[in-house]
C-alpha cells in the first residue's frame, strides 16, 4: 500500500497545482484519485495531508466531469473497437476492457476525494456545484458502462478484478462498485449458458 502514499506525495509535489489551465486540472485531478485510493484502500495518508483544499476539489471535480464525459461517448465504440482487438490477441481485448475499469476504479477514488473535501467545507457553494455536475456526469457514464456488461464478463475471472476487490478496506468493501461486486460473474455464467443452449 505504500504505492498509494507515494502517489500522493507525487501529486502534492506537482507545480501545476498552484497554477491555472490543463495542467492544473490534470494535477488537481491526479491529487483527488491518489487521496481517494488511500481512503479507499485503507492507507493513512494524514502525515501528508489531512485533506483536500477546497479549491483544487473545485478543479479536481471539474476535470472529473471532463475525462467521465470523454468516456462516456468512447463508450458507443467500444465494442467495435473490442472487435479490432479481439482480432489482434486476445491479450489486447482484454488489456481494453480492463483499461476502461481501471478508469471506473480512479472515478471512484477521486469523487471519494471530493465529497470529502465538500464536507468539510459543506459551505462551499462553487465547489457543491462542481460536485454536482460531475454526478450528472458519472450517472450518464455508468449507465453507458452497464450497456456493456457481457462484454466486461469476458475478463471476469480476470485476476487484475480479484486484486482490486481486495484492495478495498471496510467499510468500502461490503459496498463495491458493480463490476467488482460478483455481478460480472453472474453474467458470465448467463452468457455461457446462452451459448450453450443456441449449441
Amino acid at each position: 500500500m505504500v504505492q498509494y502514499i507515494e502517489q500522493l506525495a507525487q501529486a502534492l509535489r506537482d507545480p501545476a497545482l498552484d497554477g491555472a489551465g490543463p495542467k492544473a486540472s490534470s494535477a488537481a485531478l491526479n491529487y483527488a484519485i491518489a487521496r481517494g485510493a488511500c481512503t479507499h484502500f485503507g492507507v493513512d495518508c494524514n502525515e501528508l495531508v489531512w485533506g483536500m483544499p477546497a479549491r483544487i476539489a473545485i478543479v479536481a471535480a471539474q476535470a472529473l466531469a471532463v475525462k467521465i464525459n470523454q468516456h462516456t461517448a468512447n463508450l458507443a465504440t467500444l465494442g467495435l473497437r473490442w472487435d479490432r482487438a479481439i482480432e489482434a490477441s486476445e491479450e489486447e481485448a482484454e488489456m481494453l476492457l480492463l483499461g476502461e475499469l481501471e478508469f471506473a476504479l480512479e472515478v471512484g477514488h477521486a469523487r471519494e476525494a471530493i465529497v470529502e473535501a465538500w464536507l468539510a467545507n459543506p459551505d462551499a457553494r462553487e465547489l457543491e456545484r462542481a460536485l454536482e455536475n460531475s454526478n450528472h456526469a458519472l450517472m450518464a457514464y455508468w449507465d453507458a458502462l452497464k450497456q456493456h456488461k457481457k462484454l466486461f464478463a469476458s475478463i471476469a475471472h480476470n485476476p487484475m478484478l480479484e486484486n482490486w476487490r481486495q484492495s478495498f478496506a471496510e467499510p468500502f468493501k461490503a459496498n463495491l462498485p458493480w463490476w467488482l461486486n460478483g455481478e460480472l460473474e453472474k453474467v458470465a455464467v448467463d452468457v455461457r449458458q446462452e451459448a450453450e443452449t443456441v449449441l
